[in-house]
């Protein structure tokens, strides 16, 4: 299986929520996004 060019997330409303984001560090995100994200990266790698 060929490895994954590129996965595009929308932030806001998509991964997090909260009120809107100017730094990285006010990024709150949604129960599991994170670990739905670390699913991808080995995915990739397998």
């Amino acid at each position: 299986m060929s490895k994954i060019q590129a996965v595009f997330i929308d932030r806001d409303g998509t991964i997090g929520g909260g009120t809107e984001v100017e730094y990285p560090g006010e990024l709150i995100p949604y129960a599991g996004v994170l670990e739905a994200i670390q699913r991808l990266k080995q995915k990739n790698e397998e």
